[in-house]
Order: C-alpha cells, then sequence, then structure tokens
C-alpha cells in the first residue's frame, strides 16, 4: 500500500524493520501517481530491478498509468549490465545513482 504521507507524520517500525504509513493512513491508488521512486538491492542498465523478493513493488506498479514515470535508485556499485527478469518485473525508466543517471530503453520509457 502507498499512502500519503507529510513531512510531520509518524512512521511506524514495520516487521522487516521499514518506516512505513500507519494504518489510520488512507491507501493512494497507483494511478494517482506521476512519479515512483523505486529502491532495490540492484538494478540494470535495461531498467530490471532485484528486490527482496515479495513482488509487492511490481504488483504495485503493475496498476501504474501508463504515462507515470518509474525511477529506480541504489548505489553505482549496485548497477550491473544485466540482471535476470521474470514476465511479472516491471522495469524502470531511469536508474538514478550517486554517480550516474540511466536512461532505460523500455517501451514507454522517457526518451
Amino acid at each position: 500500500m502507498m499512502a500519503l504521507v507529510n513531512g510531520g507524520d509518524s512512521l511506524l517500525l514495520s516487521g522487516e524493520g521499514i518506516r512505513e504509513p500507519g494504518p489510520d493512513r488512507a491507501p493512494v491508488s497507483a494511478s494517482e501517481i506521476d512519479v515512483f521512486v523505486v529502491p532495490g538491492l540492484m538494478f540494470d542498465r535495461a531498467g530490471r530491478r532485484l528486490g527482496r523478493g515479495g513482488g509487492h513493488y511490481d504488483r504495485y506498479l503493475e496498476q501504474r498509468r501508463t504515462d507515470a514515470t518509474t525511477i529506480g535508485i541504489c548505489f553505482v556499485e549496485h548497477l550491473v549490465d544485466e540482471l535476470p527478469a521474470d514476465s511479472w518485473d516491471v522495469a524502470m525508466d531511469l536508474i538514478v545513482t550517486d554517480e550516474i543517471v540511466v536512461r532505460c530503453l523500455r517501451p514507454g520509457a522517457l526518451r
């Protein structure tokens, strides 16, 4: 679930050790979001992402509008030439690292 969070809002610590909005926050539909900033363990230059194996981001991003932009973020040492991908994996439009920005060439990506 994605939720609108203001700067002063308290975030709860999840069981996975990630701070997230509490259950009182209203969910935000993927179709309402223009830009998604997505973390990953690794990315490749085609925009493929290696996450933590739960598929949560892929399921949510599958619901996005076709004109929404996806941006993967990682350190440059976590950017590789190629990663394996499954049919349900959602590729990023851009990868932003601490040193470079990679424009990924997938169908519908920013040119």
